[in-house]
């Protein structure tokens, strides 16, 4: 972990991405350009988040079942469900790159039972990427009213063609955006580094856009995976982003089949999953997959 990152000292270092104004950005995994970058970025990431990779491999080793949560939701936290009666058997493994949501997580984070890791996931990952999080000013068209939302912070842009739900004007808030350098890894390297010689039992994934890369970053530890919770879109919010229905068949293609699915829009669908797309409606859907 410290030679992938730096340093085991203890003190802060300097990560630096210098672009001109105006100029390009650096795309993240697979070549995929984002929103040019005004100015210089500059990131410091503290290296006391190192953990002990020992007493992890010791803790998860003792569990009765592991869990794994890339993205982390506001609203649909792992660690809530670590709490509940009859999970005390479970190591969580969270997985959030925004360093402030991060910081959060951790302090609340349940010694012994979990690990919060400050890391991006790709299944190309490089050095690091730039992940843009929602900063919405004169949000919806009312001057002085901001938005600033954590919960769909992605490596990905939107693509050309997608218009935010019920709002019209939300194309020309897609340049107030704040970016920031994270550290990028695979997810077979995660489970490598910390999940040795077992199963996940669950992976739940929320990398808006990238779920489905976040399940082949898992390489060779694919067939692992017991059970994987996807957040997918039939009408495709970012750039690259594979269609709901593409991403069942990939699955299928995989190993795994679907165990069940559900409209975040209230939708009942067609009889079949990602059959629905109301542009006035919160268009998502939840689909657990399962091993065969």
């Amino acid at each position: 972990f410290a030679q992938r990152f730096g340093s085991c000292s203890g003190r802060p270092v300097e990560l630096e991405r210098l672009v001109a104004p105006g100029g390009p950005g650096p795309g993240p995994p697979g070549g995929v350009s984002l929103h040019p970058v005004r100015g210089g970025v500059n990131l410091r990431m503290p290296l006391e988040i190192v953990p002990d990779i020992v007493a992890v491999r010791r803790a998860i080793a003792g569990a009765g079942r592991v869990w794994v949560e890339v993205g982390c939701n506001n609203w649909e936290l792992l660690r809530d469900d670590l709490l509940r009666p009859g999970n005390e058997d479970v190591f969580l493994i969270s997985v959030e790159p925004l360093p402030d949501k991060w910081a959060f997580l951790r302090a609340q984070s349940i010694p012994g039972r979990q690990l919060v890791l400050p890391l991006a996931v790709s299944s190309t990952p490089t050095p690091y990427a730039i992940l843009r999080s929602q900063n919405y000013s004169d949000f919806r068209d009312v001057p002085g009213r901001k938005f600033q939302e954590s919960g769909a912070s992605s490596l990905l842009g939107y693509a050309d063609h997608f218009t935010d739900h019920m709002w019209q004007g939300a194309r020309k808030q897609y340049q107030s955006m704040r970016e920031l350098v994270v550290p990028t890894v695979s997810l077979g390297w995660i489970l490598d580094t910390f999940v040795v010689n077992r199963a996940v039992d669950w992976l739940k994934v929320d990398a808006q856009g990238l779920d489905f890369d976040v399940v082949m970053a898992a390489g060779s530890r694919v067939s692992d995976l017991r059970v994987v919770s996807l957040e997918l879109h039939e009408h495709t919010r970012y750039a690259s982003e594979p269609r709901c229905s593409e991403v069942v068949s990939h699955m299928g293609e995989l190993g795994f089949r679907v165990r069940s699915a559900t409209n975040k829009g209230g939708h009942p669908g067609s009889g079949s999953v990602c059959s629905v797309f109301d542009p006035a409606a919160h268009d998502e859907w939840d689909v657990e997959f399962e091993m065969r």
